[in-house]
């Protein structure tokens, strides 16, 4: 009796796991549903939004990168914790992001 209530459960959470991981395998559908996720799963942290900026980018939607850059921006001003290499680093890639969608949409 007790190897079939084991069995059972193993069972039940293979099951359980086969299903959270088809549903978390939406997620990787794509750069842009993954850093989506990341970025609303961590809206304060810099690189996830910035990933979602270059996501949106690649699909040439250049007005939402740019806004999320500087909704990112902002957040590094306010965020007085971030330690100051992480910072240089963010303003680094908002900076250079910029210049690709400055270079890439039409005047």
């Amino acid at each position: 009796m007790r190897s079939a209530c084991s069995k059972a459960a193993c069972v039940a959470l293979l099951v359980s796991y086969a299903l959270l991981t088809f549903r978390y395998g939406a997620v990787w559908q794509n750069e842009l549903t993954l850093w989506t996720r990341a970025a609303n799963h961590a809206p304060r942290k810099p690189r996830p939004q910035i990933n979602l900026a270059v996501a949106l980018m690649e699909q040439r939607r250049f007005d939402e990168a740019w806004a999320l850059l500087a909704i990112v921006e902002a957040q590094l001003a306010d965020d007085a914790q971030m330690p100051a290499w992480d910072r240089r680093e963010a303003v680094d890639a908002i900076q250079a992001n910029r210049l690709v969608i400055a270079r890439l949409t039409p005047p």
